[in-house]
């Protein structure tokens, strides 16, 4: 008699005890209320291959999936079931140890595939069995008159049922075919085998190739990767993967980088309950993983934007769970039954995310070391709704990411690596007055007071860095003290660099406070726009000049923007800026209008009938102040002293005599 005929019988013998029946109720809601989702059956078959691979001691191995409508065929090239594996497989208990490398539960994952299916044929090796449901209720005269047991009573889920192999199948091939209870089962399926992506080649060590053809849709895809490079690292293997996918022939390929190391195990967290329950109390040591994706065209690390699988894996990716980080997380976590939540009030969980936060602070040394320029956005993360974020990732990972990227280092122009505080970011404007030599990194202790850095351009940064880093603009040049500085070394590339700065400002649109435009003068100093005039002199103020000494001697003392400066920029750039036009109505107001204040002694009569003449021209009046002007008799008096001959002051001669003026219209 076979090992398949043998426990055949035992379980129908089983069944027809009260223990049988409760075995048997408890299988029926075990397979339908455990694994909630239908697909789910398929990485467990995934794992499962992955641990028969591990006993033949070869990597390289394969897992194969077809999907029909009514039915599903899973193929690996594992070690082939032997009678002890036979036994597990029809046992209701798990059958794999961790501490012996097993990442599997045997008996208990498998059983995941009855929600689906009544129905699943095997064929390993020299074995070809079944389980089936209608088997039974078909068989039931039969199974009354043998062992007076009604077939609904059978716990088919462990109960095997020798068949015949109608085709050949390799020895060291297994096979499954399961049957779909129901048509609807195929789009649920076939979803989640449209989520095997790339990323699962983390927690699989001995399969490196995964085969899907879908004779539904008529479409095939393959996951192939392998190992090209590895190095260690403090303590951490640092491993290089290409993963090869295929899409009905059309590749797509990524590649990764993986750190791995293994830790031991505190006696604490194996003697605490839950690690005892979980059985892991005899597991010494443990290894951890985390990839980063790599840009194999550009050559850079990248973070992982869509959350397939959702980023944290227990050899399985955790349906439920999430961590907000842009990188995957792969650990012997203790989960709850179905493999869809984290237990987090084991400490062996939390320990595994410590021994991650360890392995995080190496890889950010690594990979800042390697990828200078790109490694800090795959450190970004975000804060989601998830009890693993606040309670396990958060204490551990995030804690070290903000920790050991509080400052980041970050490469600076010159290819120095410096602290992010020590630098400032620029823009496309600013890298132009460097390419052309008028600002360096040498001139920015000018601005912020102490040794900065210019950065790299190309740095990707955290949207937390992007709101640190200072930002140098065209304005911040505006700097007095930089300014002052260029002037002393070179006053041309003092010249060209306040030049360049207000060409871009103005074509750019970028405001200015006038408080800040600074130009350089004729005479070589520093000053603000608004006190600096244009050297172009209108001719009507040429002849003004001609006639009263003081207006060109006021000429002579202002500030004129320096000549060469003025060349740089246009004429409309110049008073763009604020650069003052000396205007004919200014020097009447400031020098013509002054004279004839009665603060100054009185002009003659035909000077004050000039300079009268020529204000009114400029549309120039006196601003709330007394001026000297003629008087009826001809005499120079105070304005404010004098009365406008308005026609009521009749008889005029009358209040001439009592001593009362007019001003005189007839001279003016």
């Amino acid at each position: 008699m076979t090992v398949i005929e043998d426990l055949q019988k035992e379980w129908i013998e089983a069944a027809k005890s009260l223990a049988g029946s409760s075995i048997k109720r408890a299988l029926d809601i075990f397979s339908k209320l455990m694994f909630i989702e239908p697909g789910q059956f398929i990485l467990e078959f995934l794992q499962n291959a992955e641990d028969a691979r591990f006993e033949l001691k070869k990597k390289g191995g394969f897992f194969r999936i077809e999907l029909w409508s009514d039915k599903i065929i899973i193929e690996h090239n594992g070690k082939p079931f032997d009678d002890r594996d036979i036994r597990n497989l029809c046992s209701i208990s798990k059958s794999k140890k961790p501490s012996m490398g097993y990442k599997g539960y045997i008996g208990i994952g498998w059983k995941s595939v009855f929600k689906v299916s009544s129905r699943v044929e095997i064929f390993s090796n020299k074995y070809s069995f079944m389980f089936s449901k209608s088997y039974w209720f078909s068989h039931a005269d039969e199974l009354k008159e043998k062992y007076n047991l009604e077939p609904d009573r059978v716990p088919w889920q462990v109960t095997p049922i020798p068949i015949m192999s109608t085709e050949y199948i390799p020895p060291e091939r297994t096979r499954f075919i399961i049957y779909l209870d129901d048509l609807s089962y195929y789009d649920e399926i076939a979803r989640t085998v449209n989520e095997l992506k790339p990323h699962i080649f983390l927690f699989l060590e001995y399969i490196n190739k995964i085969e899907i053809i879908d004779h539904v849709k008529n479409k095939s895809r393959i996951i192939e990767w392998f190992n090209i490079r590895e190095e260690t690292f403090n303590d951490t293997k640092i491993q290089e993967v290409v993963v090869n996918s295929y899409e009905n022939k059309q590749p797509i390929i990524e590649k990764f980088i993986v750190f791995r190391k293994t830790f031991s195990v505190p006696d604490e967290v194996r003697k605490d309950p839950i690690t005892v329950d979980a059985e892991r109390s005899d597991v010494t040591r443990r290894e951890v993983a985390i990839a980063f994706l790599l840009d194999p065209s550009e050559g850079k690390v990248k973070p992982i934007e869509e959350g397939q699988f959702w980023g944290v894996y227990s050899f399985l990716p955790l349906h439920e769970v999430r961590s907000g980080l842009r990188f995957l997380i792969q650990a012997d976590f203790i989960v709850h039954p179905g493999r869809r939540y984290i237990n987090y009030e084991s400490k062996w969980n939390y320990w595994l995310m410590q021994c991650l936060a360890e392995v995080v602070k190496t890889a950010i040394k690594y990979l800042a070391q390697n990828y200078r320029k790109y490694y800090l956005r795959v450190f970004e993360y975000r804060p989601v709704d998830d009890l693993f974020f606040y309670r396990l990732a958060k204490p551990t990972i995030i804690n070290t990411i903000d920790e050991v990227l509080k400052d980041p280092e970050v490469v600076c122009i010159k290819g120095e690596i410096v602290k992010l505080s020590s630098t400032v970011k620029f823009d496309e404007n600013i890298a132009e007055l460097i390419k052309q030599g008028l600002i360096s990194e040498d001139d920015l202790e000018y601005i912020y007071g102490s040794k900065t850095h210019l950065l790299d351009p190309n740095i990707e940064l955290r949207e937390e860095d992007e709101r640190k880093v200072r930002k140098l603009s065209i304005t911040k040049l505006l700097n007095k003290n930089l300014i002052e500085a260029k002037l002393k070394s070179n006053s041309d590339t003092a010249l060209k660099l306040l030049a360049e700065i207000y060409k871009q400002a103005y074509i750019n649109n970028t405001y200015i406070h006038p408080d800040f435009r600074l130009v350089i003068t004729q005479s070589g100093k520093i000053k603000l726009a608004k006190e600096v005039y244009y050297s172009e002199i209108p001719q009507e103020v040429n002849e003004l000049a001609k006639r009263f000494p003081e207006v060109g001697e006021y000429i002579k003392n202002l500030d004129f923007i320096h000549e060469k400066l003025a060349k740089l920029l246009n004429e409309d750039l110049i008073y763009w800026i604020g650069v003052k036009k000396i205007k004919f109505e200014e020097i009447c107001e400031k020098i013509l209008l002054q004279k004839i204040y009665t603060d100054n002694p009185p002009p003659s009569k035909e000077e004050l009938l000039t300079i009268t003449s020529i204000i009114k021209q400029a549309g120039i009046f006196p601003n709330n102040k007394p001026i000297w002007a003629i008087s009826s008799n001809g005499h120079i008096k105070r304005s404010d002293k004098l009365y406008f001959p308005f026609s009521y002051f009749e008889p005029r001669e009358l209040l001439e005599r009592l001593g009362i003026d007019f001003i005189n219209i007839q001279e003016y």
